[in-house]
């Protein structure tokens, strides 16, 4: 059995043998990249990195609080290993003297520059096309440039004042910086603060918002006490405010308008002013709960103005119910005319105070006609009161109408002057800040 032994021992030799070759093989490929950290000999500390960045499409910003963008970034650096290979390479003959065009490096042999460690900061998704030949390059020219392009996909926050949201700008912040080295080693800077970023017309995808403009800047943030380079490109939208009149606010103040009516309308007919009452409650109702739905929870400007609205349509219903309250009276009458005094009594008081006739010649019966006439005159009284009780209430209901299609129009002229007063100032102070 002594090939089984034989067998045996290399396979423990081979276990043993096949990690220390792949540690070997790691250590020397990995001295191949110089870092500039490690070369503080040769480089010039801090490193310059020059970025920018072509957005290809931007989206998924409306009412969302983040932004999906498909971005191009390109960075450019000079490494002096590459500038000595190029000096190496014109010597030789193999290359001509022209340090300002870019060669392609192939990509099998990227692993031999060194490249960034870039990376977006405060970003929900970052996903790089790193294993397919779209979207990247990298290239070299002799004077030592490195110019590096990757394709991403993010994805972003985007803040607003939601207070004053739809009026408010939406800003979208795309932050860039050294994931393992300090401001120290690696300085990261726009080509341009005025064309770093370009935004062509046709990347925005979003129709309910429009784009205004791009603010680079240039930072340092600080993280468990060591200092970072980080550049910052702001994208800045204003929503439109068109959509928001055609479905927000022009219906409301229209709802709020039409349970006026119901002051004009006669307040006997209960059943129109009822039916006016109970469908602009319902319509501004569904308006109010179809427009918020929505992805984010926060009180909003177009929130107050519908929810406003709201009550004072509610305010209108009430106030038809207690105009239809004062309306009804508490007593009924026969007829709509005060008794007179001297009206005789009708048959149903007959039982009670018997009718005879004034004949001066029956002179048996003088207490009876006595009694008569003093129930006649205070039945008459008792009337008389009752009418002019009913008609005050009338009387006063038709003041309670009268007043309400004063006062509601006057109150919500004055909410819509401090509402959209309010706007205003916000959006002054917004155009003065810059």
């Amino acid at each position: 059995m002594p090939w089984k032994i034989e067998t045996y021992i290399w396979m423990k030799i081979t276990r043993v043998l096949i990690p220390f070759i792949i540690f070997v093989i790691g250590v020397c490929s990995s001295c191949t990249r110089d870092a500039p950290k490690f070369r503080l000999e040769s480089i010039n500390l801090p490193l310059m990195i020059f970025s920018e960045i072509t957005v290809e499409s931007l989206r998924n910003v409306f009412n969302s609080g983040e932004a999906t963008i498909d971005l191009y970034l390109r960075e450019a650096w000079k490494d002096v290993q590459v500038q000595k290979l190029f000096e190496t390479l014109i010597l030789n003959g193999t290359m001509t003297q022209n340090s300002s065009k870019f060669v392609s490096i192939p990509k099998d042999e990227w692993d031999l520059v060194w490249t960034t460690d870039t990376f977006f900061v405060k970003a929900y998704e970052t996903k790089y096309e790193q294993f397919s030949h779209y979207g990247q390059f990298l290239k070299a020219a002799a004077n030592g440039t490195v110019l590096q392009s990757r394709r991403f996909r993010i994805v972003v926050p985007c803040i607003q004042n939601y207070l004053f949201h739809p009026f408010s700008h939406i800003i979208c912040s795309v932050k860039l910086s050294s994931y393992g080295h300090s401001s120290d080693n690696i300085r990261l800077q726009w080509t341009n603060l005025d064309n770093a970023v370009e935004f062509p017309k046709d990347a925005l995808e979003d129709n309910a918002i429009d784009f205004l403009n791009i603010k680079l800047r240039e930072i340092n943030i600080t993280f468990s006490g060591t200092s970072f380079s980080v550049i910052e490109a702001e994208f800045h939208f204003l929503n439109k405010l068109g959509l928001y009149f055609l479905h927000t606010f022009i219906p409301s103040a229209v709802l709020v308008v039409l349970s006026w009516i119901g002051f004009f309308i006669n307040r006997n007919a209960t059943p129109a002013r009822a039916s006016i009452s109970l469908t602009t409650v319902l319509t501004i109702l569904t308006l109010a709960v179809k427009t918020n739905k929505r992805e984010y929870n926060s009180l909003t400007a177009s929130d107050i103005y519908l929810w406003t609205c709201f009550m004072f349509v509610i305010a209108a219903t009430v106030e038809f119910a207690s105009s239809d309250y004062y309306n009804k009276p508490r007593f009924k009458m026969n007829n709509s005319k005060p008794p007179d005094s001297s009206t005789p009594f009708k048959k149903t008081h007959s039982a009670a105070i018997p009718v005879v006739r004034n004949n001066a010649s029956n002179s048996s019966t003088p207490d009876i006609n006595r009694r008569q006439s003093l129930a006649s005159a205070r039945w008459g009284v008792a009337m008389q009161s009752v009418y002019k009780c009913v008609r005050e209430e009338r009387n006063r209901s038709s003041k309670v109408d009268v007043l309400s299609r004063i006062f509601f129009p006057l109150v919500f002229l004055f909410f819509n002057i401090v509402f959209w007063l309010a706007i205003g100032i916000f959006k002054l102070q917004y155009f003065l800040n810059g």
